[in-house]
């Protein structure tokens, strides 16, 4: 199948998602906004009877803006004095939500709830209503506005309410439903990225990562960050492994380096620029702090703690993962001769990219792709048995269906038969097994009364 083809067939099919659509419960959302307003002015209430609040605002007098960041930046930093945990591009103190909680201020804590709030009532529910078609969304899926050829969704845009977000995946997705008598089934692949990135650069030490149900990369790479053995049902051990699994793991595999990875774990483990004393850090046990372990190990201040992270970046690369690292440079260095690379299905990526551009697009697009044709493929089978189920759309890794009860254990061997095995027949570079998950609601339940389901 030529790119064209793919990408054809794929809005034909995705069209075809957009006109059945999502049901949405307009009362829901109209009651949960007011209850949302609500909740945003007894916060702005307690705010303005605070001492931080009247003080900033004495500052401002008649131009006191609570939304206003630079005021708030100045406020922070120049009157406060306070160290800001980052800066933005142009130098100045950061104001973002993740700033905002590091500084450990109740009053900033606050306006963090509030702009979260706001967004989840704005960007989600108040759009969802503004878009609702006698009941139904019909979101705009597209294949041609992201660069690495992955597809977006606008109109509204289903792919961006974040599960790591409870508060919002829960008060977004109760709102949506099925059609009547019908269920929401979303089947997702299992680390597909991942594996699409192992059968391009065939490294064996990260496909035996993947293959053997007995090894653990995460917690070998956090001890190797740690300097300590990680034990994952130990509840800090736990968080400790995770942090190194988005601060290291990932950042590393989507194209960061040392330096940002240090910043991030440092952020995460609440490790001070400059020399460390015991006390410092988050504690790793009763009685004993994150940095009084490293000082053990004779890592006694940030940049020590960099220059150990930069040690295990070497490793990684060189020695852990050897073959993925070179594949990493001969694709940069392929790009730099031609001006463009071109993945497995013959989409060709060029302009100006950076090194981590060059090895994300690939893969993350190769990924989409693979996805793309067993929507395709399901949505034509669907067709052809005149199954009352129905594709209604794709989210990051998975596709959504609406379920009829009556023909869900017909449909469910299906799906697996085409995104395990039928896809893996279509691209012979495919070399490692792939998986599905999949979740599944109730009769008439919202998107959010999910629960997993074999398949």
């Amino acid at each position: 199948m030529t790119p064209y083809q793919l990408f054809h067939e794929g809005m034909l099919a995705l069209s075809k998602a957009s006109k059945i659509g999502f049901r949405i419960d307009e009362d829901y959302c109209k009651n949960k906004i007011k209850e949302l307003d609500n909740k945003v002015e007894e916060i702005i209430e307690e705010l303005n009877q605070t001492e931080f609040i009247q003080k900033w605002q004495s500052i401002e007098g008649n131009k006191f803006n609570m939304d206003s960041t630079s005021q708030l930046s100045n406020y922070l930093y120049n009157h406060l004095k306070l160290t800001p945990p980052k800066k933005t591009s142009t130098g100045k103190g950061s104001t973002d939500s993740q700033s905002l909680e590091k500084l450990g201020i109740p009053e900033l804590k606050q306006m963090v709830e509030i702009k979260k709030i706001k967004k989840i009532r704005d960007t989600y529910l108040k759009n969802y209503l503004n878009e609702s078609v006698n009941g139904v969304l019909h979101p705009n899926y597209n294949l041609n506005n992201v660069v690495s050829y992955r597809g977006s969704c606008n109109s509204p845009n289903l792919t961006n309410v974040s599960k790591n977000n409870e508060f919002a995946h829960e008060v977004v997705r109760s709102g949506i439903f099925p059609r009547i008598g019908h269920q929401i089934m979303e089947v997702d692949y299992v680390s597909l990225e991942v594996i699409i990135g192992c059968c391009l650069h065939k490294d064996k030490n990260m496909i035996h990562y993947l293959q053997d149900p007995k090894s653990d990369m995460h917690s070998d790479i956090s001890k190797e960050i740690y300097l300590m053995d990680i034990d994952k049902t130990n509840p800090i051990h736990s968080k400790l492994r995770f942090y190194s699994k988005g601060g290291f793991t990932f950042a590393q595999n989507y194209g960061s380096y040392y330096v940002n990875c240090a910043e991030d774990l440092a952020r995460d483990l609440e490790l001070p620029k400059g020399t460390w004393k015991k006390s410092d850090g988050m504690m790793i046990n009763d009685n004993k702090t994150i940095c009084e372990h490293y000082i053990s190990k004779g890592i006694k201040n940030y940049k020590d703690f960099e220059n150990h992270i930069r040690t295990v970046e070497e490793h990684y690369w060189n020695k852990r993962f050897y073959t993925y690292g070179k594949w990493r440079d001969s694709e940069w260095e392929e790009y730099k001769r031609n001006g463009y690379m071109v993945s497995p299905l013959g989409f060709k990526y060029q302009g100006i990219m950076t090194k981590k551009l060059v090895i994300n697009y690939k893969t993350q697009g190769t990924a989409f792709h693979v996805l793309l044709w067993c929507l395709i493929r399901l949505t034509n089978i669907f067709e052809e048995k005149g199954f009352d189920s129905k594709i209604i759309g794709n989210i990051h890794d998975s596709i959504v269906f609406d379920i009829n009860p009556d023909e869900l254990d017909e449909i469910k061997p299906i799906i697996r038969q085409v995104m395990t095995k039928d896809v893996k027949n279509e691209f012979d570079w495919i070399i490692l097994d792939l998986d599905i998950d999949a979740d599944i609601s109730g009769v008439d339940r919202s998107w959010y009364e999910m629960e997993g389901m074999e398949i």
